[in-house]
């Protein structure tokens, strides 16, 4: 029994090549949150919505622009007895201005404009916290897909030395003709098959931790010893706690909130255009002109500024109710909005339910699997002993050695989907993202 508890919370190290570095949950979840491509494209884009909330970008303040323009005149009177200007003449001009626009007042459009501007980024960093959530959540499953190739790994391991110690064993007697031949057959077959199954499981393990990596976004060849077990000291957890928890935390409910709180924004900044705006502009335009007659040498210099200011007052009449159906439209999709977050409610009670009675449901196939890996192990050993005592066969040994192995992988199994379906309730009650959220506020370097 201490042999089976050894391989159950110490894993054995695959065998490798190249050094291996510990890795816990924690490093790999921190690893993921620097590295991951989805979680940094999202950090851009919290930045972006950042820039834009901003009240300069809801026009709150006036604008100022700048023109220049140049023109050039030729006028020819040659031919004109009734002009005051006989003969050619040129003129050249040079305006530059400064014009001003200040919307004043537009139905509260403004404030509308920035309301919506603070939901955009609610929902940026809404969505972000989703895409940190799932990655996370891959990364979990990840690591302890690891670790359970990991076991299985070991426990091959344990089993194929014991298959080659015998054939190497029975070898040596059948050189001195005391061991039976079938013996011999059937502990050297049995170790091809331990050896071509250890190989089948490295490679799934490699690839375990090959599809870590990726989620991580780190190099794709790098090799762990990974350090957390599947535990199988899960709490017992009740319905009404964790369905509070799942209306407060769910990221996808809470999501729903917000783009609830952003139609409903819109449907106000569609009511604005039903009321009557004002604005006021100035500008100041000097004008620097040269006039020259091709009969005179000098050119005369002439220079002058206008400057206008005033307000306006612009209300729509009539354009085929198309503001009035735009609210109306508004106040539907406020309506769609609310039905979906409804909708969301009662899926995710429904999973909650689901999930809840799958996890029950696998906490006692642990706990079952777990007492018969127990029992198949205590036959294994005595099968061992009645073997080297010659009550039992090769082939009898074999098939309780196949019992012991199918009972423990089966346990293996049962222990990775117990925790997996906890995982699953902690992430539907929104656990990931206050783990996530408690780290920023502990280390503001998180991002």
């Amino acid at each position: 029994m201490k042999r089976f508890l050894s391989i159950i919370c110490i894993f054995l190290a695959v065998s490798t090549t190249k050094a291996q570095e510990p890795l816990s949950m924690s490093d790999a979840i921190q690893l993921c949150l620097k590295n991951n491509f989805d979680i940094l494209i999202e950090s851009k884009n919290i930045e972006a919505a950042q820039m834009n909330n901003k009240w300069s970008e809801a026009g709150m303040f006036p604008t100022f622009t700048f023109n220049l323009s140049n023109n050039y005149g030729i006028n020819d009177n040659t031919d004109n007895p009734f002009t005051f200007q006989p003969g050619v003449s040129s003129n050249i001009g040079l305006t530059p201005s400064i014009n001003m626009e200040w919307n004043l007042f537009s139905g509260l459009s403004v404030i509308r404009n920035k309301q919506r501007l603070v939901r955009l980024e609610n929902q940026t960093r809404g969505n972000s916290l989703l895409v940190i959530e799932n990655t996370i959540f891959n990364l979990i499953r990840a690591y302890y897909q690891a670790v359970l190739n990991q076991m299985k790994v070991g426990l091959m391991e344990d089993v194929l030395a014991f298959s080659r110690e015998k054939s190497e064993y029975y070898k040596e007697k059948s050189k001195i003709g005391i061991a039976n031949s079938i013996d011999v057959l059937q502990f050297e077959s049995q170790m091809y098959t331990d050896s071509m199954n250890l190989a089948i499981l490295r490679l799934n393990y490699r690839n375990a931790i090959r599809n870590m990596n990726m989620i991580m976004g780190v190099k794709i060849d790098s090799m762990y010893t990974l350090t957390d077990s599947l535990s199988k000291n899960l709490p017992e957890v009740g319905y009404q706690e964790l369905s509070e928890l799942m209306y407060s935390s769910n990221q996808n409910l809470k999501n729903q909130y917000i783009n609830l709180e952003l139609q409903q924004t819109n449907t106000k900044l569609q009511g604005s255009m039903l009321y009557p705006s004002l604005s006021f502009s100035a500008s100041a335009a000097p004008n620097f002109g040269w006039f020259r007659s091709q009969s005179v040498d000098s050119a005369l210099y002439t220079q002058s500024i206008n400057y206008q200011f005033g307000f306006n007052l612009r209300y729509t009449i009539f354009n085929n109710w198309k503001n009035k159906r735009a609210f109306k439209v508004g106040k539907i999709q406020e309506e769609i909005a609310q039905l979906r977050i409804e909708d969301m409610e009662l899926e995710l009670d429904n999973n909650l339910r689901s999930q809840l009675d799958s996890y029950r449901q696998r906490k006692k196939l642990e706990s079952l699997s777990f007492l018969n890996a127990e029992y198949s192990q205590k036959v294994w050993e005595l099968g061992k002993e009645q073997f080297d005592r010659g009550v039992i066969t090769s082939i009898d040994l074999t098939t309780l050695r196949n019992s012991y192995l199918n009972s423990l992988v089966n346990y293996f199994d049962n222990l990775y989907n117990l925790v997996d379906s906890y995982t699953e309730l902690y992430k539907i009650t929104g656990g990931i993202v206050r783990a996530v959220e408690e780290k920023r506020e502990i280390d503001p370097t998180t991002k």
